[in-house]
C-alpha cells in the first residue's frame, strides 16, 4: 500500500484563511485579544496590548530563539485564554510564531510547583481552539504547532529550579512516561545578569523598571520617583513618555499584593512561628485578598495576582461574609 502524502493544508494557512482576530468556537473558553476582562499587567500590557507588543514579541523570540530569528515578514498572532479558571493562570500571553505555539508568563511570588499541571490544561484548551474547523476524525496527520512553555521569573525568593515537568506530578513514578510537558524558567530579575536580558533589550528595561519600583519603596511619591528616574535613565522612556502614570497603575496592584504577603512572612519569621507559620501566612492572605477586594479590585485581576481561580475567591469571600458586589 503506498503510504499516504503529508497533507500540504496547515494549520498556519487555516489561520490565515480566517482573517480573524479572534477564534469562533462553541467552547467557552475563548481565545481573544480584545475586550479585556481585566486591566492588563504591565508585563502583559508590554508583550500583548500596546501598540508595540508584536515588535516587543519578536524581540523576545528571537531572545529565546537565535538560530531561528524572526523577520518583520513573520506574522505573530497573540492569543490568551479567558474563563474563570485560566484568569488565575499569572501574566500569561500565548503566541503563534512559525511553527511553534509558545506560551510565557511572569511570577512575582514562590514558585508554584503545579505551574505544569496548569499549562497542560491551558495548552489543551489552545489547541482545541487552534483544531476548531478540521473534522475531529480526520484520518490524515494534522500538524500542529510545537508547543513551547517559559516562566519568567521577577520574585526575590532564592531558587536554582530550572525547569518544572508536568511528570513531577504523577503519582507512579516508577515505569517510562508517556506524556510529559516541560515549563522552562529564566530568572529576569536585573541582578541576576541572565543571558535573555542582555539579548531583549525590552525585558532588560522591563527587569529594571521593576528593581526602580523596588528601590523606592519606601518614597512619599514612589510613583513619581520612579517614573523620573526611569525616564531619565531610558528605561521604557518613550512608553512611560506615552503613557504616563497609567504605566504604574499597572503595576501597582501585583506588588502591592505581593509585599504585603511578604510583610506577613517576615513577621511569622520574626515570632519564631513554627507550626502555626503556614497556617498564618494563609490567614493573613486571605485578609488582604478580602482587603483589596473591599478597595475595588475586581474578581478577575485578584486571580491573576493570588494565582487563584475566581470561583476559590468567590467561596472565601462568602465565607467571610463579605458581599460580591463586583
Amino acid at each position: 500500500m503506498a503510504r499516504k502524502k503529508r497533507p500540504t493544508k496547515t494549520l498556519r494557512n487555516t489561520y490565515k484563511k480566517k482573517q480573524s482576530k479572534t477564534f469562533k468556537s462553541n467552547s467557552k473558553d475563548s481565545v481573544t485579544p480584545a475586550n479585556r476582562t481585566y486591566k492588563d499587567s504591565l508585563f502583559t500590557d508590554l508583550f500583548y496590548s500596546d501598540v508595540t507588543a508584536e515588535e516587543n514579541l519578536r524581540s523576545l523570540y528571537n531572545a529565546l530563539h537565535p538560530e531561528d530569528q524572526l523577520t518583520e515578514q513573520d506574522v505573530i498572532e497573540k492569543k490568551r485564554l479567558e474563563n474563570v479558571f485560566f484568569n488565575s493562570l499569572r501574566n500569561d500571553i500565548t503566541g503563534l510564531f512559525k511553527q511553534r505555539v509558545i506560551v510565557f508568563g511572569e511570577h512575582q511570588s514562590t514558585i508554584n510547583k503545579n505551574i505544569p499541571v496548569r499549562l497542560f490544561m491551558y495548552a489543551g484548551r489552545i489547541y482545541e481552539q487552534l483544531l476548531d474547523g478540521h473534522k475531529k476524525y480526520e484520518t490524515e496527520l494534522i500538524p500542529i504547532p510545537t508547543p513551547e512553555f517559559y516562566v519568567f521569573y521577577n520574585g526575590k525568593a532564592d531558587w536554582d529550579v530550572k525547569e518544572l515537568r508536568l511528570s513531577d506530578a504523577f503519582e507512579d513514578r516508577s515505569n517510562p512516561f508517556n506524556l510529559e510537558l516541560k515549563v522552562t524558567l529564566i530568572n529576569i530579575r536585573a541582578e541576576s545578569n541572565s543571558d535573555i536580558l542582555q539579548r531583549c533589550d525590552i525585558l532588560n528595561q522591563y527587569s529594571k523598571f521593576v528593581q526602580a519600583y523596588e528601590a523606592n519603596k519606601g518614597s512619599s511619591d514612589r510613583m513619581g520617583d520612579t517614573i523620573k528616574y526611569c525616564v531619565e535613565h531610558y528605561i521604557l522612556k518613550e512608553y512611560i513618555e506615552r503613557k504616563g502614570k497609567e504605566v504604574l497603575s499597572m503595576l501597582t496592584m501585583d506588588w502591592d499584593y505581593e509585599e504585603a504577603l511578604e510583610v506577613a512572612r517576615e513577621e511569622s519569621e520574626k515570632k519564631g512561628e513554627k507550626k502555626g507559620e503556614k497556617k498564618g501566612e494563609k490567614k493573613k492572605e486571605i485578609e488582604y485578598l478580602i482587603s483589596f477586594y473591599q478597595d475595588g479590585d475586581s474578581l478577575q485581576r485578584l486571580a491573576r495576582v493570588t494565582g487563584r481561580t475566581i470561583t476559590e475567591i468567590q467561596q472565601i469571600l462568602q465565607e467571610n461574609n463579605v458581599p460580591i458586589t463586583h
